[in-house]
């Protein structure tokens, strides 16, 4: 697993002939397709330290700590188009809030939910990525001003290049299950 920067850049570096990304690619090289949706959403342990109400202001959350997404993470953008006063205000998102707590930078989305399970903070992940844990009463969805977050999923090919008959066959199917 890679971040959708990471991937987009495999399929360009000809390492790999598709990628399966969560943020569309600006680079005309690429194409994409969509082939899913999701929600981004706010999770925290249970029973819940940090948001003991199950809810949140966008005050309230610069006091609290934060399990973000690596740069490049189509998470983590999906999060920065809700949350801008915290880029905006010459606080980078993954650094530290302005007179509040501190957030964690990390690489995989299964990093972040082991953090929250451990009680380090809440996290803004993919709700099909936490659904067994949603289920099982382990993790807690936090509401908050402009949450859930939709967003896609995209399969990524570089263009002009014809995959090989496996890549083919899997983008077939991708595409397939995504009508």
């Amino acid at each position: 697993m890679s971040d959708s920067e990471k991937a987009t850049s495999s399929v360009l570096a000809r390492e790999c002939d598709l990628a399966l990304v969560g943020r569309k690619p600006r680079d005309r090289r690429l194409s994409a397709a969509t082939f899913g949706s999701d929600e981004i959403v706010l999770i925290g342990p249970r029973p819940n330290p940090f948001a003991p109400t199950g809810k949140l202001s966008l005050k309230e959350l610069r006091d609290v700590p934060l399990i973000l997404r690596e740069q490049g993470s189509g998470t983590r953008d999906a999060i920065a188009r809700i949350l801008p006063q915290l880029v905006t205000s010459g606080t980078r998102l993954g650094a530290r809030f302005p007179e509040g707590a501190p957030a964690l930078r990390l690489g995989s989305t299964e990093a972040a939910k082991r953090c929250v399970q451990h009680g380090l903070g809440l996290a803004f992940v993919s709700r099909h990525a936490v659904a067994a844990e949603l289920a099982a009463g382990l993790f807690e969805v936090v509401e908050l001003a402009g949450t859930p977050v939709k967003r896609a999923f995209y399969v990524v090919r570089q263009r002009g290049v014809t995959p090989s008959p496996a890549a083919q066959a899997f983008l077939d199917l991708v595409l397939q299950r995504a009508r």
